[in-house]
């Protein structure tokens, strides 16, 4: 005897439209209780099969871990095991190897010692190869590249320069560290967003040393300065000392800061003023 078909569903004490799929099964459209999207749910004995979309079913972790405990510990059968076989069959590749191929291919690459294996560069060629590399200049686009494969974010330095700024001058400067904004081929830490043409540099006490790059602090500080005032940029230096530590002078540091926001400026041409962040893009100023 033929089921009878609904026209309504009583569901919650509300009454939904019924549906039917082509293997007559029973549907309703009904609100997934989490994202509230309206999509059809199954009904099973006068209740829902589940009150979640299947979005909001898949970001489920505990139906997760109760179809992985439910399948857990559950042996598969020898006929069980040649079905998935057979079904794996579809995806592998259209021209397999052959046994045969696979075994000719392993005897003829047995005993095979790769060109490279073992040798190494004398130190006048590895000097002639980094030679050869310094001084190309950088693309800004290459330059973008790098930083945001190494994911750069603020680190705790300028984090606190961030807010030293935000209350000493806020509006003034932005963070564009992470590779937004390119200057002569330097990703500067903050930059003016008011059409001035002065940029915050902060210096980590390791990476600026002495030991790493073999100059002094003032010849640190003088060669990153000439490279921002060759397009007109005037540069403020912090170094990581002056933001942490136990020798921290904030009276000192706030008075370098507006002192130098207060100071002279140049003028910025109409080609090169500071433009808005852009968004997800990158600004590249002077030569890279």
């Amino acid at each position: 005897m033929a089921r009878a078909r609904l026209d309504t569903v009583d569901v919650n004490d509300r009454l939904y439209r019924a549906h039917y799929d082509k293997w007559h099964q029973l549907y309703i459209i009904y609100p997934c209780e989490v994202c509230g999207t309206a999509r059809h749910t199954y009904i099973r004995k006068g209740k829902l099969l589940t009150q979640k979309c299947v979005l909001c079913a898949s970001r489920d972790s505990s139906r997760t871990k109760k179809i992985s405990m439910a399948l857990s510990g559950i042996p598969k059968s020898k006929e069980h095991k040649e079905k998935l076989s057979e079904s794996l069959k579809k995806y592998r590749m259209k021209n397999p190897m052959s046994d045969e191929d696979k075994l000719r291919r392993s005897i003829k690459e047995k005993g095979n010692i790769p060109w490279n294996k073992g040798k190494h560069l004398s130190e006048e060629d590895r000097q002639h190869k980094s030679l050869a590399h310094k001084g190309k200049p950088l693309s800004p686009e290459h330059v973008r590249a790098a930083m945001l494969a190494q994911n750069i974010k603020p680190n705790k330095p300028e984090i606190a320069l961030m807010k030293l700024l935000n209350i000493v001058c806020p509006s003034e400067y932005r963070y564009v560290g992470d590779g937004t904004l390119i200057i002569n081929g330097i990703s500067p830490d903050f930059v003016n967003v008011n059409g001035r043409k002065k940029i915050i540099e902060v210096f980590g006490d390791y990476w600026h040393s002495t030991k790493i790059t073999g100059r002094n602090k003032k010849q640190e500080e003088q060669e990153r300065k000439a490279k921002f005032a060759a397009i007109g940029f005037n540069c403020l230096i912090i170094w990581e000392h002056e933001l942490t530590g136990r020798k921290v002078e904030p009276e000192k540091l706030i008075n370098k800061i507006r002192v130098f926001n207060q100071g002279s400026t140049n003028k910025p041409r109409k080609d090169d003023t500071i433009p808005s962040r852009p968004k997800g893009g990158m600004t590249h100023l002077g030569k890279s």
